[in-house]
């Protein structure tokens, strides 16, 4: 079984750089960053919080697509 880091308020403005907690409440309450409650705290999972940053794939390079690689090319000119 997978153990799953949580992050409090605090650790993930913290882990975060720019993440306020007023921030963090928000995007709580409005249900874009997925939460429990444990007593008084507001908690949520690591991977939850670097989807939200990172995006769904946590892959941080952009690809592209097949079309943005073709050319256009005018016969007889070359692209510089």
């Amino acid at each position: 079984m997978k153990k799953t880091r949580l992050y409090s308020c605090k650790e993930a403005c913290e882990a975060v750089e720019g993440l306020t907690e007023y921030m963090f409440r928000k995007l709580v309450s409005d249900g874009t960053l997925p939460s429990v409650r444990l007593g008084r705290n507001i908690m949520v999972s690591e991977d939850a919080l670097f989807r939200l940053v990172y995006g769904d794939d946590n892959n941080t390079t952009r690809t592209t697509s097949e079309s943005e690689t073709d050319e256009e090319t005018i016969p007889g000119y070359k692209i510089l």
